[in-house]
């Protein structure tokens, strides 16, 4: 059905505009010299791609080999019959180019050029014209390469955008004839030094063209003769500039133009700018792919047609963009990923394809009739005025939220002042301390700054969460990866058996599974943890208000209550969490409504220790006499396990500075060290 829908594409009236591009960062880095990349064709008229495939190669035969197989697909769809895309819109990318060329017209690059020379020439017939797939670069990017080489070379501004508007009008001929006279009007514009009579003239014609009612060009005039094909099949595209036909042929436009002759009484020209025509003609080499010129029917252009459609040179054609593929992957990696990027591959293709599948079943459904509004008659027809409906603004929104909280200044939680309304760390520490206060018979409740370490690696010696061993229920808030998430093991049955309150994803992550071993180290009955990712409120999309999800989570649980499937009013729930802070009323944040408990997903996981952050092995394994914590004695290079006092690495710091304290104080002093309290800093 995908390929079906592209060859209805390609036999509507206009052939088909096929819009190509590539883009990166929606998987994960696959172990190949290059990042993989996904490429995708997608119809002008459709939303559906006509084709995408991920890759790490990205030279020329490579793509091309791929796209001839989806030709090879077509034809067989086709019933072994030929389709001709008769458009394909894409950027400055050569490998694109030359295998869209490769797949599509079976030739270079260079003959390419030459091959529109001849179309815009009329020496081609109808029937090869309707087997040519015709390549366009996309106009906002050749705009875009234009301007950045018009920095380079002209420093006046006021002449940079004046040559941009007259490469527009260039942009935007219908025929070579009629680019003959706006390229010619232009050159006298923008080389000649004084304002003289032929300048406002060229100006004048310019701006006629500009509302379409310049007179096209004789069709007599001669064009530059072509080339012997043997020469052209020797050029290749580092001389492409020098030996394209449509270098000769602007170029004879312009050679009896003699620009040095002007009336030098007049006074200067202000918008005499050579540079700005150098980048103009720097580029005239490739005038069929950056202009509109074969983007009409270009039967028109055929040897044996003896009609030519004058109708589009009256009016201001528009050139193609690549908005059609570009719109695309912006749904694809903030609609059907969320803006999670670099996912696995196959979490990628199964997103993709349940999105195409969606669409093809989509295109079955009936066509609904547009809906017709019913016309009152006879008694029914006078008009009836009514007091407009006043909305009544619910509780908690963000006006009321700011009336609430106009007199809370502080750094913290002084939160809706900004855009993306984010928790720092320094405002969850302040809510587990008011947690901590409060509740002194639940465990955890710690600074979240404890969690963070880092892996062992070549010039890291590593390191390993600083929180403190839980011996009764705990609850604590988690960072994993720039988010926040609260963790509680208050409600299990079981000391390993863990509930995690996620307001964005579903899945259990090393780092939370690293932490979640920090605090129940002292749990030996079992070296896995049982996790529950439990139904919970979703935050918006785009939005960084897990912090205070994560906050109404801990709340809630720290006064015996399950969070489990509540839904929070977004507008007012971080005002709700600041207010409780600031005034240290840790209520529960009441929710709009509750869906009902529930598990989203049940997973054991191993117990992760050690400075390189992995699962225990069955013997080798030794423990600190103070923390608890367990290490690999490979990892540690630790040979005498006998001694029952041994220090890990998270202690021996510590012990030192001790002693060092101790060694300081006189005998006649009173210290009030403790000996028992670890240094982690």
């Amino acid at each position: 059905m995908q390929v079906t829908a592209f060859i209805d594409s390609c036999k509507a009236h206009d052939g088909g505009f096929l819009h190509l591009d590539c883009t990166g960062s929606v998987v994960r880095r696959i172990p190949q010299p290059s990042a993989p990349f996904l490429y995708c064709g997608v119809m002008a008229d459709s939303n559906i791609p006509a084709f995408e495939f991920l890759t790490t190669r990205h030279d020329a035969v490579w793509l091309g080999g791929l796209m001839q197989l989806f030709v090879r697909d077509v034809r067989a769809c086709n019933g072994g019959r030929t389709v001709t895309v008769r458009h394909v819109v894409t950027d400055f990318s050569y490998a694109i180019i030359h295998a869209v060329l490769s797949a599509f017209n079976n030739m270079d690059f260079n003959a390419y050029v030459r091959t529109t020379y001849a179309v815009l020439s009329r020496a081609v017939t109808s029937d090869r014209l309707r087997s040519l797939t015709f390549l366009h670069l996309c106009a906002a990017h050749t705009m875009k390469a234009l301007s950045r080489r018009l920095v380079r070379k002209e420093s006046d501004k006021k002449k940079r955008q004046t040559t941009l508007q007259l490469f527009a009008i260039l942009q935007r001929t219908t025929s070579l004839e009629q680019a003959f006279v706006v390229y010619k009007h232009v050159y006298i514009v923008l080389c000649s030094p004084h304002a003289t009579t032929t300048v406002a003239a060229s100006l004048d014609e310019l701006i006629s063209e500009l509302h379409g009612d310049i007179a096209p060009a004789d069709d007599s005039q001669p064009l530059c003769p072509i080339d012997d094909a043997g020469e052209w099949d020797a050029v290749d595209v580092r001389n492409l500039k020098k030996s394209s036909p449509f270098t000769g042929a602007f170029a004879a436009a312009i050679a009896d133009i003699d620009v040095s002759m002007d009336n030098v009484d007049a006074r200067a020209n202000v918008n005499c700018s050579p540079a700005g025509f150098e980048c103009i003609r720097d580029v005239i080499h490739v005038y069929p792919l950056w202009s509109c010129v074969l983007q009409n029917d270009v039967t028109q252009y055929a040897s044996d047609s003896h009609t030519i459609d004058r109708s589009t040179e009256s009016q201001w054609p528009t050139c193609a963009t690549n908005a059609k593929v570009e719109s695309y992957f912006k749904s694809v990696k903030h609609g059907r990923l969320a803006g999670k990027l670099r996912v696995r591959p196959r979490d990628f293709l199964m997103a993709e394809m349940t999105n195409i599948v969606g669409k093809l079943k989509e295109r079955k459904l009936p066509k609904q009739s547009p809906r017709t509004r019913r016309v009152r008659e006879g008694a029914d027809a006078r008009e009836m005025w009514k007091r407009r409906r006043q909305r009544t603004p619910a509780y908690g929104t963000k006006s009321k939220a700011e009336d609430r909280l106009c007199s809370l200044r502080s750094t913290t939680y002084d939160v809706l002042e900004h855009d993306d309304e984010e928790m720092s760390d320094t405002a969850v520490d302040d809510v587990m301390l008011l947690l901590r206060q409060h509740s002194p018979h639940i465990d955890g409740l710690e600074p979240v700054g404890l969690g963070q370490c880092q892996k062992r690696s070549a010039t890291v010696p590593g390191s390993l969460p600083r929180f403190s061993p839980a011996t009764r229920p705990f609850v604590q808030v988690l960072n994993v990866g720039d988010h926040w998430i609260c963790t509680t093991n208050y409600f299990s049955l079981q000391q390993n058996e863990v509930y995690i309150f996620d307001s964005m994803f579903r899945t259990v992550s090393a780092n939370a599974i690293l932490q979640l071993s920090a605090i129940l180290r002292r749990q030996t009955d079992c070296d896995s943890i049982t996790v529950r990712v439990r139904d919970f409120d979703v935050q918006p999309h785009r939005s960084r208000l897990c912090g205070f999800y994560a906050a109404a989570a801990a709340l809630s649980i720290c006064n015996d209550v399950d969070p489990s499937g509540n839904r929070y009013d977004v507008d007012s729930l971080a005002s709700c969490v600041s207010v409780a802070v600031a005034n240290k009323c840790p209520d529960v944040i009441v929710p709009r409504q509750n869906v009902g408990a529930s598990d989203l997903s049940v997973v054991v996981r191993p117990k992760l220790h050690c400075v390189c952050h992995s699962a225990s092995t069955d013997h080798d394994m030794v423990q600190c006499s103070q923390c608890m914590y367990r290490y690999h004695s490979v990892c540690l290079a630790v040979t005498d396990t006998t001694d029952h006092t041994w220090l890990g690495p998270c202690c021996v710091s510590s012990s030192s500075a001790i002693r060092a304290r101790r060694a300081e104080l006189q005998p006649h002093e009173h210290s009030t060290f403790n000996a028992t309290t670890r240094n982690f800093t």
